[in-house]
């Protein structure tokens, strides 16, 4: 796509492109074979600052603006739409809703791993029985003393199968015996919390190597102050997030577009038929 770029939004291109060409394209067909999350790639990603990147400084970003994020999106996905997935999960679905909803103390305590690439991130929302469908969740937690009680499964989850912290949409009972609503719980420590079982989808279609999991809570116990927001405000983060989401996936699909254009036209130069 052509549009007008300023002098640091077009460096900020070159640098997609390079790291694209040196770090991306040489090993993309090998991770999609191997169909295991590029944890080196993502470390990579995290040091040149892309993970975070459209993020406040004070939360470990670099305070770059959407355009030039999308631009980055754009050329990872150009050269491996799965290697795009990995850059931006972390900024578009995890570290969004902690920043539309979530506390001072939980920014400060969530969003620098997750921009710096220490924790690696999901997003929790698709359930065997409640895919587009998201009022239809049947996950549910309560309170019982200073934590809840988290019980559910969730499936389709990118990354879901390699995640240290998840963001997770359930039920919640605002007290005994009333109405469960849509509220948002901060799942953390995932590896070694009690209840959380965390499984990879094999045999995608394509973009195996950004992995695929499912992911059952028994009786997991989450601290109180994991809530994002209030009790019944879930539905709102959600759609919130998903809508700062769909910028991304737009960069994605028109850098896989672009992809595709540049080895069609590459290769109608070269073919020859008929003689010409």
């Amino acid at each position: 796509m052509i549009y007008d770029l300023t002098e640091k939004q077009a460096e900020i291109r070159r640098r997609g492109i390079e790291f694209a060409r040196e770090y991306i394209a040489p090993y993309a067909e090998e991770w999609d074979r191997a169909e295991e999350f590029p944890i080196e790639l993502f470390q990579r990603m995290a040091e040149e600052g892309f993970v975070g990147y459209p993020f406040p400084k004070k939360y470990g970003g670099m305070e770059g603006n959407y355009l030039e994020y999308c631009t980055l999106v754009e050329e990872v996905a150009r050269v491996d739409a799965s290697a795009a997935l990995v850059m931006c999960l972390n900024a578009s679905l995890v570290t969004n809703p902690i920043l539309i909803a979530g506390t001072e103390e939980q920014k400060d305590k969530w969003l620098p791993p997750l921009c710096n690439g220490e924790y690696i991130g999901c997003f929790c929302l698709t359930e065997p029985t409640a895919g587009s469908d998201a009022s239809n969740l049947s996950s549910y937690a309560y309170l019982d003393g200073d934590e809840y009680v988290l019980n559910g499964e969730k499936i389709f989850i990118q990354h879901g199968n390699v995640a240290d912290i998840s963001v997770v949409a359930c039920r919640i009972a605002k007290k005994e015996g009333g109405r469960p609503r849509i509220s948002v719980l901060v799942v953390d420590e995932m590896k070694n919390r009690p209840g959380v079982k965390q499984m990879k989808l094999e045999n995608k279609m394509g973009i195996r190597a950004a992995t695929t999991g499912r992911i059952e809570y028994r009786d997991v116990r989450v601290p109180k102050e994991n809530l994002l927001g209030e009790i019944g405000t879930g539905f709102r983060t959600v759609l919130a997030t998903l809508d700062g989401g769909r910028t991304g996936i737009a960069a994605q699909a028109l850098g896989v577009a672009q992809g595709a254009f540049d080895r069609a036209f590459e290769y109608a130069q070269a073919r020859h038929q008929w003689g010409q």
